[in-house]
């Protein structure tokens, strides 16, 4: 497996989605549950979390490592088989439940940011979830 370049002191766009685009978060419970586990692990592993949206199969973060030592990766992987298991316990699920390991972009450029932060925040309405961004309770 090769290791990713995840470097401190950058911002990552970061995404995953559900096996075949299935239904990641089919109640408000599995929403809070994830968003719960992002602030505790955002914590644990000294990131900060800029803006997130999740969505019913998939979800997008903006995370930014705040030190010189801190590993992404690690809080992603605590992230995503924290809410693996509690979905596979919940739904009787068995298998894979993120489709792969995330994916990320690094967010060099100010005009990137301010619209990868738009693109975020106004998923729900591309989608047809809602009718304005800040009718979406599950993005920050």
């Amino acid at each position: 497996m090769v290791k990713r370049q995840i470097y401190a002191k950058l911002v990552y766009h970061v995404y995953n989605r559900a096996v075949l685009k299935q239904t990641l978060f089919r109640r408000e419970a599995d929403y809070r549950f994830f968003i719960d586990r992002i602030e505790q692990y955002k914590n644990n592993h000294r990131v900060d979390v800029i803006t997130f949206c999740i969505m019913p199969n998939h979800f997008h973060m903006l995370i930014y490592a705040r030190e010189e030592r801190v590993d992404i990766s690690r809080f992603m992987k605590s992230l995503q088989h924290s809410y693996a298991f509690y979905f596979k316990r919940n739904y009787g699920s068995e298998g894979h439940v993120f489709e792969s390991r995330y994916k990320h972009k690094l967010v060099k450029d100010p005009i990137y940011l301010s619209n990868i932060i738009a693109y975020i925040k106004n998923n729900p309405v591309r989608k047809g979830l809602v009718d304005s961004a800040d009718k979406w309770r599950f993005t920050r």
